[in-house]
């Protein structure tokens, strides 16, 4: 996303996890192994179950985590009740991608669980965060709070966010 594009709709929002690309380590060169060409390394096979999703709805996870899934659901509830008084409520299809996403890292101990909230609140629900209102301003102090502790990057970003709001008198999440 950049000035050249025009903004995405909440429902193709709704439909992604949003990775941002922003920072820079200009002091980082890659490794001798890493500078070896792509020719000369051999490509791993990947078969098709690896790009399966084991879950399309809720039902397909809910069985045996149930109890999870409802504990995780409170956060997401959490933050539908900062969003929803400027109409930036999440509904029932980032409900359930929080919830696979949560699920498939709990299952493959890839990070830690607030890291995989943290990501989530920065990839499903900073992006559809936008506006001039003062209840913006109001909603991203409320964010900036409930992430304060558990989830940093989300806090940060928030942080940011006003910082645009207020001398600008807008905010998004794009920079």
């Amino acid at each position: 996303m950049d000035e050249t594009t025009h903004a995405f709709s909440r429902k193709v929002l709704d439909r992604a996890n949003t990775i941002e690309f922003s920072e820079v380590y200009l002091d980082r060169f890659p490794s001798v192994e890493e500078s070896v060409t792509v020719e000369s390394k051999e490509t791993p096979l990947l078969e098709n179950h690896l790009l399966r999703s084991d879950y399309l709805t809720l039902k397909d996870c809910i069985h045996r985590n149930e109890a999870y899934l409802h504990e995780k659901v409170k956060i997401l509830q959490a933050l539908n009740e900062i969003l929803q008084p400027c109409g930036l409520h999440v509904g029932y299809r980032v409900r359930d991608e929080f919830c696979f996403y949560l699920l498939y890292n709990k299952i493959w101990e890839l990070l830690s669980e607030d890291e995989a909230i943290d990501f989530q609140i920065m990839q499903k629900i900073l992006p559809r965060i936008q506006g001039n209102s003062t209840e913006i301003e109001k909603m991203l102090e409320k964010l900036i709070k409930f992430c304060e502790i558990q989830y940093p990057r989300s806090r940060a970003k928030c942080e940011f966010m006003l910082g645009r709001f207020r001398d600008d008198g807008f905010t998004s999440f794009w920079l």
